[in-house]
């Protein structure tokens, strides 16, 4: 495909020039994001949680010291923006003093949340406080299925409601879904409803078997499926008014394939423009974490719209102190931050040619001419074949290693 040779020689050239191909070490030294895993405490049980998440926090958290200075750490270290993740991170009571420092130290704040206690003076709160984005996951457009999804009747309202809060007290919200064989059908039903109810961006997260997730495993999509859901979601950015955005690293190729013109020049490349006439343009989906603004205050790097940034641009702290890859890696761990610096332990991470050098890459990932602008899923690769370098088998592209795959399955 022209097009795609074209993208592929471009993506090649920038990663040259920023040294990222020749020594992966000196692109970047230190993660852009970092989403911190606060807590395993949290008030759902949710059927696909990657942090198997329960009632009560690890035996082994940090404490409170502990998480204060780490926020110090990683200040130091250059991290711009944490995540607040969990489990529930807002039903903890170390949340908001180390909110409150992470705002006194000049980061730009995330947390990711089920919204649930969120009331309107806790919304506000969080505003006040200095939270600049928050995440919250609702899972259908149907209360029932949502609250069956996750462990709890009547959580449906209560995020809505909590959703709706946020939006009002003015944070930057977006709605987060994991679409599965159950909800495929719902995707222009979430984006319009995440329109409906004010928040400013959709982001489907991409399956990935971990934690809890094994559970309901025969519910991800197949590629086929992943492929006509990432199309939909393109057509939405265009005509929902709002951010869509995606976790699955094969939506920027995705945009690239859908942003048909009527008079689209295929050796072009067009730009997403705001100018009136948008009969004809080019979208290159970023990944999910680099649309935060802040006033311009952190720029995102030029490779951070490079498909999944895990290992090369962000990475997930666990609750007692494992660094690990993703928060969908979590038995890969780097090193503990009560034993190692977070300098050292990053060091380790990029040298992971799985993150840093996709020309290494296994099979069709590895020769895809969009393999700088995706890569695939490393997660997916790890949780499905065990091998980090190995192909994303919910990609199109490699749907002959899904069908072995699954094949092989059925036989054992």
């Amino acid at each position: 495909m022209v097009l795609g040779n074209i993208v592929d020689s471009l993506s090649k050239t920038i990663s040259n020039l920023l040294g990222q191909k020749k020594n992966p070490q000196k692109s970047i030294r230190t993660p852009y994001m970092v989403v911190w895993n606060f807590t395993n405490m949290c008030n759902l049980n949710c059927k696909h949680c990657y942090q198997d998440a329960g009632p009560y926090a690890a035996p082994d958290e940090l404490t409170l010291e502990e998480k204060l200075d780490l926020v110090d750490r990683l200040v130091n270290s250059g991290v711009k923006i944490p995540v607040l993740s969990g489990g529930e991170p807002l039903i903890h009571p170390d949340f908001f003093p180390v909110l409150e420092k992470m705002v006194s130290m000049g980061m730009h704040t995330a947390a990711a949340s089920n919204a649930t206690t969120i009331t309107e003076e806790v919304a506000r709160r969080l505003k006040k406080t200095g939270l600049n984005y928050i995440e919250i996951s609702l899972d259908s457009v149907n209360p029932e299925i949502h609250d069956e999804f996750r462990g709890v009747p009547g959580t449906w309202q209560q995020t809505v409601e909590g959703i709706k809060n946020c939006v009002e007290a003015g944070i930057l919200t977006a709605v987060a879904t994991v679409f599965t064989k159950n909800t495929k059908n719902e995707v222009d039903e979430m984006v319009d409803f995440t329109a409906s109810i004010g928040a400013q961006r959709f982001i489907h997260f991409n399956f990935v078997p971990t934690g809890r997730g094994p559970g309901i495993a025969d519910q991800d999509l197949t590629p086929e499926e992943r492929e006509e859901i990432l199309k939909k979601l393109f057509k939405k950015r265009r005509t929902s008014g709002i951010e869509v955005l995606s976790t699955a690293p094969q939506y920027g190729r995705v945009c690239i394939e859908q942003s048909l013109g009527v008079e689209r020049n295929p050796n072009y490349v067009y730009v997403e423009s705001l100018g009136k006439n948008a009969s004809q343009y080019f979208v290159e989906s970023p990944t999910h974490f680099s649309m935060i603004r802040d006033q311009g205050k952190t720029d995102v790097p030029l490779n951070a719209i490079k498909g999944c940034g895990a290992g090369r641009l962000f990475c997930c702290i666990q609750p007692n102190g494992d660094v690990t890859p993703c928060m969908f890696i979590p038995s890969w761990v780097i090193g503990n931050l009560r034993e190692e610096s977070f300098e050292a332990i990053w060091e380790k991470m990029i040298a992971q040619r799985c993150f840093t050098d996709r020309e290494s890459l296994e099979d069709n990932c590895g020769k895809c001419s969009y393999r700088y602008v995706c890569g695939g899923c490393r997660a997916r690769a790890i949780k499905y074949s065990d091998k980090p370098m190995g192909s994303d088998t919910g990609c199109i592209y490699n749907l002959d290693k899904w069908v072995e795959e699954h094949e092989e399955k059925k036989r054992s």
